[in-house]
């Protein structure tokens, strides 16, 4: 989590995010320590919140004006190097994984990724 850095006395300038980092408290959180996120709200997101941030964000994403949006703060950046992998492998071995235990998971995991890469390093030579 970004406020772990910040708490602990890095300094963060701004911070990119998925849905998943969409929380009211977060982005008052970043409000108060003036951080730029970069989370794309939820589809049904409502402008309420306590954060003028957030709610500048979920007007200006739902706008007419959310693809230059997009394209002047850079988000999907981190798509090319994590959402990419994650579909190619998810597409190629699917989405569950059989392991029972964590280190079961972990293990498959890891294997799925090897045979990902080394796929693609032979498709290429």
């Amino acid at each position: 989590m970004p406020c772990e850095n910040v708490d602990q006395g890095v300094k963060v300038d701004e911070f990119k995010g998925d849905g998943g980092f969409d929380k009211k408290d977060l982005w008052k959180y970043f409000e108060r320590n003036r951080i730029q996120p970069t989370i794309k709200p939820d589809k049904n997101a409502r402008v309420d919140s306590d954060s003028s941030w957030r709610n500048i964000n979920v007007r200006y994403t739902f706008g007419p004006i959310l693809v230059s949006q997009l394209i002047s703060t850079n988000y999907g950046q981190r798509w090319i190097a994590t959402e990419g992998i994650f579909s190619a492998i998810k597409h190629m071995f699917g989405e569950h994984l059989a392991g029972r235990s964590e280190v079961g998971m972990v293990q498959e995991t890891k294997m799925k990724v090897w045979s990902y890469v080394a796929l693609k390093r032979y498709g290429e030579a």
